[in-house]
């Protein structure tokens, strides 16, 4: 049986994560009307998003406040992983124009092909673009040098 004291620390930030939650929806409901009125649909969209970025702030606060955790690698690894998602929609968007648009009057076959290989190309350019900056072996904990030549020798 585990001490008392190893779930503690994990219980007090779940706590705060209740309570970070709970502010949101008092924030979101509290908002809710006044930009319902003020901006109409869209109104109840933003503040949904203000709400969510006071979750976020609070909490990102919290784990700062309880964890030694170096933000500025993690907003590095963020632009990285945000970078490699606009190299796979550039990717998805040259295979588009190039005709692989899934056209389904050849039929649901050949929409799939075209569609397999379109994603195909995106994903192998997002793990070459993040591969480049190391963020699979950060992220991941592997080192694929070491994983390509057990695979050369076996």
């Amino acid at each position: 049986m585990l001490p008392i004291q190893w779930w503690l620390p994990h219980g007090r930030l779940r706590r705060n994560s209740v309570r970070n939650t709970t502010i949101q929806v008092v924030v979101k409901f509290a908002l809710s009307y006044i930009m319902l009125v003020k901006f109409s649909y869209q109104g109840l969209v933003f503040s949904t998003v203000i709400s969510a970025m006071l979750n976020i702030s609070i909490s990102l606060y919290e784990l700062t406040k309880h964890h030694d955790i170096q933000w500025k690698y993690t907003l590095h690894r963020l632009f990285v992983i945000l970078c490699g998602c606009g190299i796979l929609w550039i990717l998805a968007q040259l295979c588009f124009h190039l005709g692989l648009r899934g056209n389904y009057e050849a039929g649901r076959g050949m929409a799939f092909i075209q569609m397999a290989f379109a994603g195909g190309i995106s994903c192998i350019g997002y793990f070459a673009f993040t591969y480049v900056f190391h963020l699979p072996q950060t992220l991941l904990h592997l080192d694929f040098a070491v994983l390509f030549k057990k695979r050369k020798r076996g």
